[in-house]
């Protein structure tokens, strides 16, 4: 039971554990051997007060929690349940509105109000070291953002309803490859596709657009999707893409 409702869920690499984070900072840990019949494995608090965005790492055992706009990275854990706080991460002026890691779990993106993005190498999930950080002209509210699957692109989707394709091949040294404009709001989800070579936005404007992002600097739109009745908070590909 959570008292706030449900800020993220996760599996682990297995897909047998279910994690799910509360906004009021509790952890829920539940088994899905049997995917019918989820048996509870308990819950651990004092992750935070209002937790406002929240991301896992690829194998589900690592955390990132924004608490009141502060993120600090957890090591969860399942028999018994159990969060150990690993590291604080600087807050910013505004909220941080997403999270990322790469799917090698080394690096992690943060999109903040303020129209930053933070990349920050978190190998040492104890001592996290900020690698560089990207602000567009005007500082757009960044609203979320999404590696590809190699790891070396990073798409954001910002409240200027654009998206934008980053070089992440140097960490420390980051560049735009490519700006998308294709809608008539915010960007408010990106994701990649399996193979990479297609990323799908959805906006504020009730729409998504599918682009060929193959050659990285000159991303084509190739589709638009609309009758959605409300703005969209979410977009996914199918394991096959």
């Amino acid at each position: 039971t959570f008292t706030q409702g449900v800020t993220a869920s996760w599996l682990d690499d297995g897909g047998r554990l279910l994690y799910l984070l509360g906004q009021d900072g509790v952890l829920g840990m539940f088994d899905l051997a049997d995917p019918a019949h989820p048996v509870g494995l308990g819950t651990v608090g004092g992750m935070g007060t209002v937790i406002q965005s929240a991301a896992a790492s690829p194998d589900g055992r690592t955390l990132l929690a924004s608490d009141l706009g502060v993120p600090s990275l957890w090591a969860v854990g399942a028999r018994p349940p159990e969060a150990t706080r690993l590291a604080r991460l600087p807050r910013h002026d505004g909220p941080l509105n997403t999270a990322v890691f790469s799917p090698d779990g080394r690096l992690l993106a943060l999109g903040w109000q303020d129209g930053t993005t933070e990349v920050w190498d978190v190998t040492d999930r104890s001592h996290p070291r900020r690698q560089a950080v990207l602000a567009p002209a005007g500082r757009p509210a960044v609203l979320s953002a999404a590696f590809s699957p190699e790891g070396h692109t990073l798409a954001t989707g910002t409240d200027d309803a654009q998206a934008r394709l980053w070089d992440l091949t140097d960490p420390t040294h980051p560049y735009q490859t490519a700006g998308l404009s294709g809608h008539g709001g915010a960007v408010r989800a990106v994701v990649f596709s399996p193979d990479g070579g297609s990323l799908a936005t959805g906006s504020t404007d009730r729409s998504v657009v599918l682009w060929d992002v193959a050659d990285r600097a000159a991303p084509v739109r190739t589709a638009v999707f609309t009758g959605h009745r409300n703005l969209i908070r979410a977009v996914g590909f199918s394991p096959d893409g």
